[in-house]
Parts: structure tokens; C-alpha cells; sequence
């Protein structure tokens, strides 16, 4: 075998290697997110990793709809018995910029809303369960369990700008359920709050 066919042969084993691995994670990957909703907030620099961290499509939209089973408990909250979480059904009654969503959760919590004192944020993983292929009667692209009044919410994953002698948080993660896709807004900026739980 000459020196040439050696290396081409090693090149086409490295390049297999490295595609069964990839592929390998991959799986695992999927087969993780299959099981377990991401709970804790995370922090996304680039559009690129929030597509790939939220498995959104090129268009923001989810790449796999998730499985839900959403049961009113009464007027306050929505239970999801496949995904172990509790919402609210409606949300905050007017839009509210970052800081303010915090303080609408801390109150919430505070008043023991619905029996429960541990309400929070929802990551987009959890937003995005919300969602649904098609808009519902309301023209909405969420399920028909929750109210519609809260057409753009708030998420606890943050999106930052590096520089080079820091890390700024400037915006954070959202859904849009009036056009079905997730997107950023500038701290700032105001939107719904819709809070969640996970059930024990």
C-alpha cells in the first residue's frame, strides 16, 4: 500500500469516527430532552446557539411540537400531566419590561397564589410546550386551555452581548404566539408574564 492510500484509508476512518460520534451525541441529546424539561435558566449569546440550545428551526419554530396533556384545575392554573408542570392559565395582566416580570413573580409567591409559593419564570423548553402547529380559535398558536390575552411572554433565559472586558445581559428569550416563534427583546422592552411550577 502506498503512503498516499494509507493516509486517504486513515482519513476515511477518522471522518466515520468523528460521524458515529457526533451522531452518538446527538441522540443522547434528543433522548435527554425527551425526558426531562430544562428547569434553570440559561444565558445564549448568538441567534446559531439559541437555535440549536431551544431546537427551534430556521424559523424559530420548534423542530418536534411536544406531547402535553393540559387539564384545567380551575380558573388559576392549567396542568400539564405529561410534562409534571403547573401554569397559570392567564398570566400578568399588563405587559411588564424584565425586571418588572421578576417582581410579578416574587409577588405572586408572596400572596401564596393558588396555594403555591414556588411560581417562577418558565425557560423556553417549557414556553414552547405552549405552543401548537396550528392557531386556535383565537388565532393563536397556543393551546385552547390558556387564555389569549397574553399574545407575547416572557422567558428566564437571557441573552448576552461579550465584550472584551465583559458580559452584558441586554436581552432576554420570549414567545410569540401570535406568529408562533420564539424571539429576544431588549431588557427594557415589555411583555406577558405567564408563571409556572413543577408539580412534586
Amino acid at each position: 500500500m502506498t503512503i498516499f492510500k494509507f493516509f486517504f484509508v486513515a482519513l476515511l476512518f477518522l471522518i466515520s469516527l468523528v460521524s458515529m460520534t457526533a451522531f452518538s451525541w446527538g441522540e443522547a441529546i434528543a433522548a435527554e430532552s425527551e425526558m426531562f424539561l430544562r428547569d434553570a435558566p440559561i444565558n445564549v449569546f448568538t441567534d446559531e446557539e439559541a437555535r440549536i440550545r431551544f431546537r427551534l428551526n430556521k424559523s424559530y419554530r420548534p423542530l418536534h411540537y411536544a406531547e402535553t396533556e393540559f387539564n384545567t384545575v380551575n380558573d388559576g392554573v392549567v396542568v400539564d400531566s405529561s410534562n409534571g408542570l403547573m401554569w397559570q392559565k392567564t398570566g400578568s395582566d399588563n405587559m411588564l419590561t424584565f425586571t418588572q416580570a421578576d417582581d410579578y413573580i416574587k409577588s405572586l409567591n408572596e400572596k401564596n397564589y393558588n396555594g403555591k409559593n414556588d411560581w417562577r419564570l418558565p425557560t423556553i423548553e417549557e414556553l414552547v410546550t405552549l405552543m401548537s402547529a396550528d392557531k386556535n380559535d383565537s388565532g393563536l398558536f397556543i393551546n385552547p386551555a390558556f387564555s389569549a390575552s397574553q399574545t407575547l411572554c416572557w422567558s428566564s433565559d437571557t441573552r448576552s452581548v461579550k465584550t472584551p472586558f465583559s458580559i452584558r445581559k441586554t436581552a432576554a428569550w420570549g414567545v410569540n404566539f401570535v406568529f408562533g416563534y420564539v424571539f429576544w427583546g431588549p431588557l427594557p422592552y415589555k411583555f406577558y408574564v405567564r408563571a409556572v411550577r413543577r408539580l412534586p
